[in-house]
């Protein structure tokens, strides 16, 4: 299968940073290529010419300027361009989720019907267009578009406009549009181009995920390379349980069996389930009774069956909704593991992408019984602004789960009526190390983590997972791409 390319050219920016955050940033659907004067030397070299016929996910080419990369993507070797730095031509300004048309050298009545079409492709069925009222010439911006017949009401001043709900606003003064959009939303800035050619500029690395997520969908579908015939004797089928032959990310609760636990010697993925049965692992010849999850080795003797839920978050008023589940799957116990006193753990990976799933486990560790009522895990999304030396934060997403027994006294109780598959009231957690998978689907329209500046505003995007065990409490932050 080959994927459509991205090309990013970075002129003289610091090449190996874009090369990272553009490996983070690629859709699934979308293969990647730096273009820079010097690419770095992580990423496999590949001449211009060579480009349409690449088979790596992400190739480092050598372009001297713009304009080269522009060649590029007018001969078809590039399915779209993203550039560094401030857009040279008409585009379609986007900052959260408001939108503004900067027409650039071109004329504004046609800046605008290429607005139009653009807001079309990316699924708006009937786009509206606003006028934002910014000093003198106003009235003759307004009867222009008029008379190419552009409708865009009655220029409104920017209090009135806060009010109304458009796709696009234009405006005679770029400046106005740029003050308006800093305040009418947060997080990074993005300006795709309305030539009619797949063009997006980013004055940031935060706004590089927000480009590539937009542009996945205008993409051209993948092509179908050729099929190669392959004859072997056997070949080992990675992922497929050995016990019941079955794929190990399905058929499961609510289809999602999260990550398989592998088995310690021989690495062979298998079901939770099918490893209660089984005893051990399915492998002829192999008989561990050891596993692996999460790089942690673990017993598998006495490794109960997976019985998972799905626990409801709830909503803090005043706040956003972020996912409206976690799935908890039974613990895995580990009592002959060593421990150093009390201590809970939250493990989590670093980045996760928005509209996937986010996998890890709470870890509760302790060298005798541990009584408790009940676990809670919140999720809060914060932004924080700093504007003249003063900090302001505000919650963006702010909600919890009672994820074991009907919840931690930090939080308050979530009500008598609360329980899980673990307990209802209490519940005494038995010495050694106790580990609770979780799953939470991170919706695609989640705050994206950022850090940007415009003038002398400062605003920063954090999410951050935060886990209480009766008094035993942890966090980790992780960035939502």
């Amino acid at each position: 299968m080959r994927l459509p390319r991205v090309g990013l050219w970075v002129g003289g920016e610091d090449a190996g940073a874009w090369a990272a955050a553009l490996r983070r940033a690629l859709p699934d659907r979308a293969w990647g290529a730096l273009l820079a004067p010097g690419a770095p030397a992580s990423l496999e070299a590949c001449a211009p010419e060579e480009l349409p016929r690449a088979e790596a996910s992400l190739v480092g080419v050598s372009c001297s300027n713009a304009a080269e990369a522009r060649a590029l993507l007018d001969a078809g070797a590039l399915a779209a361009l993203v550039h560094v730095g401030a857009p040279d031509a008409g585009c379609l300004w986007e900052r959260g989720g408001a939108r503004g048309v900067e027409p650039g050298p071109d004329d504004a009545a046609g800046a605008a019907r290429a607005a139009l079409e653009l807001l079309r492709r990316r699924g708006r069925a009937q786009p509206r267009l606003g006028l934002l009222a910014s000093g003198p010439k106003d009235a003759a911006f307004a009867a222009a578009l008029a008379g190419a017949g552009v409708a865009a009401g009655a220029a409104l001043d920017p209090y009135a406009a806060a009010e109304v709900r458009v796709d696009a606003w234009l405006c005679a003064d770029p400046a106005a549009l740029h003050t308006l959009l800093a305040f009418a939303a947060a997080g990074p800035r993005v300006a795709f181009g309305l030539a009619g050619r797949l063009e997006a500029w980013v004055p940031e690395r935060a706004a590089l995920a927000l480009a590539l997520s937009a542009l996945a969908p205008l993409l051209p579908e993948p092509q179908q390379a050729p099929r190669v015939q392959v004859h072997a004797r056997q070949a080992p089928v990675e992922d497929r349980c050995p016990f019941c032959h079955r794929p190990t990310e399905s058929d499961a609760v609510d289809g999602l069996a999260g990550p398989p636990i592998l088995c310690a010697r021989c690495q062979a993925p298998h079901h939770r389930d099918c490893l209660a049965e089984h005893g051990g692992c399915a492998v002829g010849g192999c008989g561990s009774e050891r596993g692996r999850r999460w790089g942690i080795e673990l017993p598998l003797t006495g490794l109960a069956a997976e019985a998972a839920q799905r626990v409801a978050f709830e909503v803090r008023p005043g706040s956003g909704e972020g996912p409206l589940w976690v799935r908890v799957e039974a613990p895995i116990d580990d009592p002959q593991a060593p421990t150093r006193g009390r201590r809970v753990r939250l493990v989590l990976p670093e980045q996760v992408t928005r509209g996937s799933w986010l996998h890890g486990y709470v870890e509760v560790e302790c060298a005798r019984d541990f009584p408790v009522r009940g676990a809670v895990l919140e999720l809060e999304t914060t932004l924080s602004t700093r504007r003249e030396g003063r900090r302001e934060q505000r919650p963006i997403v702010a909600q919890r789960a009672a994820i074991v027994g009907a919840g931690a006294s930090a939080w308050g109780r979530l009500g008598e009526g609360v329980a899980s598959i673990f307990g209802t009231q209490r519940l005494v957690i038995p010495r050694g190390v106790r580990r609770y998978p979780i799953g939470v689907r991170i919706p695609a329209a989640h705050p994206a983590t950022v850090s940007n500046r415009f003038k002398d505003v400062e605003e920063s995007v954090q999410t951050t997972f935060r886990v209480q065990v009766g008094a035993e409490h942890a966090e980790r932050t992780v960035e939502v791409v």
